[in-house]
């Protein structure tokens, strides 16, 4: 809806809550943001646990995005990981796990 002065001149975009097609656009928009926002914090607590366990990591894009939207690969190799990197992953683990008030389920299967 568009809101149009008296000289005919545009002063103002609506958006229209009652018509099903617009709410369901954008209904169907944040279903997408949400599933694509778990999936890159899945991959990012994926990578944690692994820093965690000893491993030096590399998030990756492996694959262009025109051709799939999963397109992340986690490289890990295993390292001598000094106990101060191994800290420093936990408390980055820690810090993002109360920031998002989750907990993964790696971490009920590991039992951290």
């Amino acid at each position: 809806m568009i809101m149009i002065d008296q000289r005919g001149d545009v002063v103002g975009h609506f958006v229209d809550w009652t018509r099903a097609d617009v709410l369901a656009q954008v209904c169907a928009e944040g279903r997408v943001l949400k599933q694509r926002m778990a999936e890159l914090l899945t991959d990012s607590f994926r990578a944690l646990f692994l820093r965690m366990m000893g491993y030096k990591t590399d998030v990756i894009e492996f694959v262009s995005p025109e051709h799939t939207d999963k397109n992340v690969m986690i490289r890990a190799v295993k390292s001598d990981a000094s106990a101060s990197t191994t800290a420093d992953a936990i408390s980055e683990y820690a810090a993002l796990k109360a920031f998002w008030h989750v907990t993964p389920y790696l971490e009920k299967l590991i039992a951290l």
